[in-house]
């Protein structure tokens, strides 16, 4: 089944490496075991769609535009040059552009090629002695997976917030290929080991047939078509004896349908928010638009939260957006009455006067 067109295979994959290299790419048969993947966080991949759409803004005016796109109220308008653009308008246009940048003109043509890119790395990876090339193309596709997948939230998010009749339907199609390509990479991270000069053995043969079986599925079908769960569940558990072989994930099953954010309900754009407000400086979070002064004479009230961990921040940004109730302790802390004003329109006025004048 391997050698079907194998040769053709070859002479393509050996030009992506030549392109590769001749990028600059690093030699990815030096990177050790479970690395963790380079990621750009949320807001410089909102920050460079927006420069990507407004070439001639300042860094200053991007890395502005890019707050305030996440953070202001959807029906506020955002200033960039002479232009003020709705919020909501913005978001929609921002996240159009992150899903589509990969793609020629469609998102689905990246779904497709994901799928040929998946095949030809476990054939690739378990078809006799594995070469630098092929744990190299293996990387590459990896390293992709988890960038890609931070990008596809955020356009989840920026989706979600809207209410473009539109904006629902891609959110809901970014969803099932966010599925897929977990299920993807899993099947790669499950029938391929992190290193060269290896000779596959033959049940290593025989599980990664199953697996790319599976894969094959999705060929020439659309992207809502789904394989039955139980099928993606129990992938690879006749070949699974709870011991380490070398795997990057040595489990079994390459179902993601169960995955929190993939779960009915789940914010995108709230995780989208928390995201952006960890990434800002104190300076830039004082000015955050989000927060009014209602809020900062309520918290002194409550006293000095222990905000040091990761996780009391998390839980303190819920408890402010209602997702958490408010504190026992803290009975002054009135829910309804504190988001009446959630967006303090004369705070960013003032805020926004300050800006131009300082230019």
């Amino acid at each position: 089944m391997f050698e079907e067109e194998q040769n053709t295979a070859r002479r393509e994959h050996q030009g992506r490496i030549v392109r590769a290299q001749a990028m600059g790419l690093k030699d990815f048969a030096k990177l050790e075991m479970g690395a963790a993947p380079k990621v750009d966080r949320v807001n410089v991949i909102i920050r460079e769609a927006v420069e990507r759409k407004y070439p001639d803004v300042s860094r200053a005016d991007s890395e502005r535009i890019s707050r305030e796109l996440v953070l202001a109220p959807r029906d506020s308008r955002i200033k960039i040059g002479t232009e003020e653009i709705r919020v909501e308008d913005l978001q929609y246009q921002i996240a159009s552009s992150i899903e589509l940048i990969n793609s020629e003109t469609t998102s689905s043509q990246e779904y497709f090629r994901w799928i040929d890119d998946t095949l030809d790395i476990i054939k690739h990876m378990n078809d006799g002695k594995v070469t630098v090339e092929d744990l190299q193309e293996r990387n590459d596709f990896l390293d992709m997976s988890y960038q890609r997948e931070t990008e596809l939230m955020v356009c989840m998010g920026l989706y979600q917030n809207s209410t473009f009749p539109d904006a629902k339907v891609r959110y809901e199609e970014l969803r099932l290929k966010l599925d897929k390509l977990r299920q993807m990479r899993s099947a790669i991270q499950q029938t391929t080991k992190d290193k060269a000069d290896h000779e596959t053995n033959e049940q290593e043969y025989k599980k990664a047939l199953e697996y790319y079986g599976v894969v094959k599925l999705y060929k020439g079908h659309e992207l809502a078509d789904q394989v039955a769960e139980d099928v993606l569940r129990n992938l690879g558990r006749s070949y699974y004896d709870g011991r380490d072989h070398g795997y990057r994930d040595n489990g079994y099953g390459i179902y993601h349908g169960s995955d929190r954010d993939m779960q009915p309900g789940y914010s995108h754009y709230d995780r989208l928010r928390e995201k952006v407000l960890f990434s800002m400086s104190s300076r830039e979070y004082d000015s955050r638009y989000d927060h009014s002064m209602g809020e900062e004479l309520v918290l002194r009230r409550m006293g000095n939260e222990n905000l040091s961990s990761r996780q009391a921040l998390i839980e303190h940004i819920e408890r402010l957006s209602g997702r958490r109730p408010p504190l026992k302790d803290a009975p002054e802390y009135n829910y309804s009455e504190v988001r009446k004003r959630a967006f303090d329109i004369d705070r960013f006025r003032s805020l926004s006067g300050r800006e131009m004048g300082g230019r």
